[in-house]
């Protein structure tokens, strides 16, 4: 009797498991009814896996076509290419963009109708070419030959995440969305991570001694000055002071979260050198690839020897951090004048 009442709720503690698997898995604005629906009815957690499995990849591949926008997956296969373009293009070039482009149509088909926030097309860049990387790794245990080498697939992943990022954050994103606290931490610490990686996957020539640390180093201080600049060094908050030892909680949080915004410096002074200080890091970023195109501009370089793919997935990703950066500064912005007004209501009151 035990035994049987021990196998009756492993079984509902399996199904129950299923089940919200099933509901996470499903698509959002099609999960309520479904789930509901295979709730209701009284399946073993297996059968409810697999129609859940089912019903998921049908509806996605049902949708592949109204998903399906032009202009957009144009520009990410343009990207998709160009984030590859240093290495040859034979069968693993070309396997690795349709794969790459694939797993972004099915991201997109899995979401619609749905247009997602800033943060979520991150998400969907990411997701979309998680489905390259498995795409690769098969390749690598079945066909080795015809699969990328590690280091050159994440490379390639790294500028197209950016390149892929940027494109869906200028063209798809609400343009009534309001970041929150909490996506525009994220989407701050994926530009950093996707930055600092990219960096360290880039092919730059022998200039001078150190150079490694100079393109690695210079562009993160520039940036962490630009940062600080207004900054008060107790509250972390803007340059006039508000009084760290309040008694006020609330206010305290706030100057707590202001210490991870990017606030704008408030005199004019304070903006001028923020400015200069951030301009300078975007171009100590693509020093690298300034350099290779001033050799070649001066005839320092033969054409023949410049790195043109590779070359050119460095300016992809450049250019995309830049265009992202400007978002990301939207959203600090918005969450600086959200948290600025609540403390001039804290101090009014």
């Amino acid at each position: 009797m035990a035994e049987k009442d021990f196998f009756r709720r492993l079984e509902k503690a399996l199904r129950a498991a299923a089940l919200a698997f099933v509901i996470w898995l499903i698509p959002e604005h099609q999960y309520r009814n479904l789930a509901g629906d295979l709730g209701e009815q009284n399946l073993s957690f297996t059968i409810l896996l697999k129609k859940g499995v089912l019903w998921t990849f049908i509806s996605t591949v049902g949708q592949i076509v109204p998903a399906f926008k032009l202009p957009l997956n144009t520009l990410e296969t343009a990207v998709m290419a160009l984030s590859f373009a240093f290495v040859p293009i034979d069968q693993a070039f070309y396997l690795a963009v349709s794969a790459g482009m694939l797993g972004m149509m099915l991201r997109d088909a899995y979401i619609f109708p749905n247009v997602r926030g800033m943060i979520n097309q991150g998400v969907d860049a990411f997701c979309g070419l998680f489905f390259l990387f498995g795409v690769e790794v098969f390749e690598h245990l079945v066909s080795p030959a015809h699969a990328l080498p590690w280091k050159s697939l994440f490379e390639g992943l790294t500028a197209a995440f950016l390149g892929i990022s940027m494109v869906r954050i200028v063209f798809r994103r609400p343009d009534d969305e309001k970041p929150t606290y909490q996506t525009t931490l994220a989407v701050t610490a994926l530009w950093m991570f996707a930055a600092i990686a990219h960096k360290g996957f880039t092919r730059v020539p022998n200039f001078f001694l150190f150079q490694d640390n100079v393109f690695m180093g210079a562009p993160m201080w520039l940036w962490i000055g630009a940062f600080t600049v207004g900054k008060n060094r107790l509250e972390g908050g803007l340059s006039t002071p508000i009084g760290l030892f309040t008694k006020n909680k609330l206010m305290m949080r706030i100057e707590q979260v202001l210490v991870f915004i990017w606030t704008p410096p408030t005199s004019k002074k304070e903006q001028i050198v923020s400015t200069l200080l951030l301009s300078l890091a975007f171009v100590a970023y693509g020093l690298p690839q300034i350099l290779v195109l001033s050799n070649w501009a001066l005839g320092n370089t033969p054409t023949a020897i410049v790195d043109w793919p590779s070359l050119a997935s460095g300016l992809t990703a450049w250019l995309s951090l830049s265009a992202i950066w400007f978002y990301v500064r939207y959203a600090h912005a918005n969450i600086a004048v959200e948290l600025n007004a609540q403390k001039g209501g804290i101090q009014a009151s």
